[in-house]
């Protein structure tokens, strides 16, 4: 017995933006998206028996992700994905700053706790600024026109993050206007 499982993406959140910068084959690879952003998407899950065209009725995932994913079941049938916003997907950007009256730099990655009085004085975007993520879905499914019961099938998909200049550039320019003269 063969099985042919499919997905749909859906319910995207705003951040979540397709880069359209490759061709791919829809069966292994998901759209490429900004991964720097907060993205969140779902994939829902279904499938047919191939030798007869019975549908099949999936009862749970296990997903493995990278620790930059967040996943969570939402229905048997459907999983959650999103950006975990505890970690970094593309090390190495920062902001650097000095203090007024100073030429000694600092660098800060997270913008959100700032010291008073800095003067941002440049920005370095990441080395590397596409990823690839890999996913294995462990699917366990049955088929009740065929009384098959707890059967699984694993599919593996990969998606390609490109990391976004915009909200780093979004950043810099409110960096410049907060700094002290």
């Amino acid at each position: 017995m063969t099985i042919a499982i499919s997905y749909i993406v859906q319910n995207t959140n705003s951040e979540y933006e397709e880069a359209g910068l490759d061709t791919l084959d829809p069966l292994t690879t998901l759209e490429g998206i900004y991964g720097n952003r907060d993205w969140s998407f779902e994939l829902a899950f279904s499938g047919t028996d191939s030798t007869q065209g019975d549908p099949i009725s999936v009862t749970s995932i296990v997903a493995t992700t990278p620790t930059y994913v967040i996943k969570s079941n939402v229905a048997n049938n459907v999983i959650s994905m999103s950006k975990n916003p505890n970690e970094l997907i593309f090390l190495g950007e920062g902001y650097r700053f000095v203090t007024f009256g100073s030429t000694e730099q600092t660098t800060y990655t997270d913008l959100s706790e700032l010291p008073e009085g800095l003067n941002i004085v440049g920005w370095d975007t990441p080395p590397i600024k596409r990823l690839t993520a890999n996913y294995t879905f462990d699917i366990m499914y049955s088929i009740p026109n065929q009384s098959l019961l707890g059967q699984t099938a694993t599919v593996t998909l990969a998606q390609d993050f490109f990391w976004d200049f915009v909200s780093g550039a979004a950043k810099l320019q409110q960096q410049v206007a907060n700094s002290e003269y």
